[in-house]
């Protein structure tokens, strides 16, 4: 009961009707929908999923479950009948259910994106389960192979090293575009950067967790002064830049690739 959130039919497995009216009497468990309880610290997430007479699926459940997702409009809900519902929730029609918990287990929900949403949302939720090795390459890869034709395009451009839907999105531009590119990229006396564009061209996505904070703030500059005495040029984009101003700022990239300046070598000082 990772969620918080059981059916009637698992708590008994657990424990006597008895023990299940006394968790209820005691305040360990609450009754959120008929034959559904919750503990005190269940997931808020799951629990109105299920309130709402569904369960969690698709990319809810995959945020869930430690992965990178994409900002969504709101709770993604697996339902077996239409309901009304406010804005605040999106709505999925399953013929059945496939699990018995909560929340739709991972592979499910993959499949789930992969099958109802575009393709880059898609390689993007493939390649952070990849990163955090919640599942393997062979099962991403059979994954892909039942996508739609039309998204197998964009989903053949998998790459497992991708830490963030924010570096899919900016590899994979680049990628669609046949300009080469490196995901985790080492430069010696640097480290390892995000992404390597031509011969020259550093791209890092950079996160409030990861770049904000005194001292990181002092490490990404020392880590920008020594690549630009290697010769490299070095461009840092936040999630806001990448995720909501995507327009603009893909506009600026293809500006940026149209000099050519990413084709050159770096030539250090």
């Amino acid at each position: 009961m990772k969620s918080g959130v059981v059916s009637r039919a698992e708590a008994l497995c657990e424990l006597s009707q008895q023990e299940l009216d006394q968790a209820g009497r005691l305040g360990q468990l609450s009754r959120i929908r008929h034959g559904w309880y919750a503990t005190p610290t269940a997931t808020a997430s799951v629990v109105a999923a299920v309130r709402a007479g569904g369960r969690l699926g698709c990319l809810s459940a995959l945020a869930f479950h430690g992965l990178w997702v994409p900002p969504t409009s709101g709770l993604h809900v697996l339902f077996r009948r239409r309901a009304r519902l406010g804005p605040e929730v999106e709505a999925h029609l399953v013929p059945r259910w496939t699990f018995t918990g909560a929340v739709e287990p991972l592979p499910e929900a993959l499949a789930h994106v992969i099958g109802h949403h575009d393709a880059e949302t898609a390689l993007m939720v493939l390649e952070s389960a990849l990163n955090l090795r919640r599942i393997g390459i062979a099962e991403a890869e059979q994954l892909t192979r039942r996508a739609p034709t039309e998204k197998s395009r964009v989903l053949a451009h998998l790459n497992p090293l991708a830490g963030a839907g924010t570096e899919t999105r900016l590899r994979l531009f680049h990628e669609l575009r046949g300009v080469p590119v490196i995901a985790q990229y080492e430069v010696a006396g640097v480290g390892w950067c995000d992404l390597l564009v031509g011969e020259s061209l550093i791209l890092e996505a950079d996160s409030k967790q990861h770049h904000t904070g005194v001292e990181n703030y002092s490490r990404d500059r020392a880590r920008d002064l020594q690549l630009h005495r290697l010769g490299y040029d070095r461009l840092r984009f936040t999630y806001e830049q990448v995720m909501f101003q995507w327009q603009a700022t893909r506009a600026a990239l293809s500006a940026l690739l149209a000099t050519r300046r990413h084709r050159r070598p770096p030539r250090p000082f």
